[in-house]
């Protein structure tokens, strides 16, 4: 072991950085990569009123539930609370490890998982029906600006949309980035969203239909 890094983030969840520095350990979980983190004190502190009533969670992009089992403790906390997670799930490495932190939650029964294509499961969900909204799937710009044009009519009257990555240009093959697609959803349904935070995220609030 070359490092260890502890940081204790409440009595559960500890922090290991172990011999492999891409494999991280969050007792009781086990991920490759986290993307996360960083993000917790904005969420924390822009989405606290969902742990006080029952509220629904879409999550569009899983991988192996970094996020979303930071979501099910810290915001969907709520007995009635519920978080649906879509992705594609087709590498059994990744689907086994989502699967073991889902159930290492302790809230597995709140969770549904939807496989495939987002734009597909979007479509069939019930409108207005989510409080929070998580856009973090295809990085393709068409693919990001269909997934927050259907993700919005799922929201509910105040609910929250985030959207990861905006400053995201990593691969060159992109035609269009995530910034841009956001951009233009931003413009818009300007008039319908109140934009809270703009930096490697953003995340808005509906405000009308």
């Amino acid at each position: 072991m070359t490092e260890i890094q502890v940081a204790k983030k409440d009595s559960l969840l500890v922090r290991l950085l172990v011999h492999d520095p891409q494999q991280y350990l969050v007792m009781p979980y086990e991920f490759t990569t986290d993307w996360f983190s960083a993000r917790e004190p904005i969420w924390a502190e822009l989405f606290d009123e969902l742990r006080h009533r029952p509220a629904c969670g879409l999550e569009i992009g899983s991988y192996e539930g970094r996020s979303a089992v930071w979501i099910l403790e810290h915001l969907l906390v709520h007995r009635q609370s519920t978080l649906t997670c879509i992705d594609f799930f087709q590498n059994s490495e990744v689907n086994d490890r989502f699967d073991s932190n889902i159930n290492a939650s302790g809230a597995r029964e709140k969770v549904t998982k939807l496989t495939g294509f987002s734009w597909q499961h979007l479509r069939s969900l019930q409108p207005d029906s989510f409080d929070l909204i998580y856009v973090d799937g295809s990085h393709l710009g068409r693919d990001v600006l269909e997934d927050a044009v259907l993700a919005f009519r799922l929201l509910r009257k105040g609910g929250f949309l985030a959207f990861d990555d905006y400053l995201w240009k990593d691969d060159p093959s992109h035609s269009v980035y995530p910034k841009e697609a956001i951009d233009a959803f931003l413009h818009l349904y300007g008039e319908s969203v109140d934009v809270l935070h703009k930096n490697w995220q953003v995340i808005v609030r509906k405000v009308s239909h």
